[in-house]
């Protein structure tokens, strides 16, 4: 199988992943769950079955094996040998040792209106084009079910981005909790990343 059809596969499997369907059910207390685990050395498919167990079926082995950081602002990919990339810039170009991907979240709000949302933005080299990246916020209520849920993806891309607002209640707090999944070009290690992230609380 051609390495351009293997993409293919992973990302029709991954848009299922992200799909509205798929979280039909949320599972109560995610936020406990997040942080009862955090730290823990699991793998992603390990984290979503505690937390977003319909999306198993839907889930490539990719994301399924790939092991969790956690809180990290950055994912870094270390190049093993000379490689060509595909860069905007066709001066940088097969010069890079490392890529750094800066991984954000953000919530905030107006009144019963909460703004949430996240980020997956190539900085180093500048606008180089990864294979594949996905970034999803989810709104929990602390000690509660999930309010909200925002994703986005795409093929050669420097960055993904997604926000969305939604109301609350008012009275409990609220936490916006974060996805980011990475597949760097190939000659890089490690091939995948999957990182956690958890906003203030608000």
């Amino acid at each position: 199988m051609s390495k351009k059809m293997l993409w293919l596969i992973v990302g029709l499997l991954l848009a299922a992943l992200v799909s509205s369907t798929a979280l039909a059910a949320p599972v109560k207390n995610l936020g406990k769950i997040v942080d009862s685990l955090w730290g823990a050395d699991i793998t992603a498919g390990e984290l979503l079955q505690l937390t977003w167990p319909d999306l198993l079926t839907t889930m490539p082995q990719s994301v399924w094996n790939t092991k969790v950081t956690w809180g990290e602002s950055e994912m870094v990919f270390q190049r093993k040998e000379a490689v060509t990339l595909k860069n905007n810039d066709e001066s940088e170009q097969g010069k890079s040792l490392f890529i750094y991907v800066n991984c954000t979240n953000a919530i905030s709000a107006s009144g019963r209106n909460v703004y949430f949302g996240a980020s997956d933005t190539v900085i180093t080299p500048p606008f180089l084009l990864m294979p594949y990246m996905s970034v999803s916020a989810e709104l929990n209520e602390i000690g509660g079910f999930q309010v909200g849920f925002t994703a986005d993806d795409g093929y050669d891309v420097w960055r993904v981005t997604t926000n969305d607002t939604t109301d609350v209640e008012g009275e409990a707090s609220y936490q916006t909790v974060s996805y980011h999944y990475a597949v760097a070009p190939a000659g890089y290690d490690p091939p995948t990343q999957f990182t956690v992230r958890e906003s203030r609380t608000i």
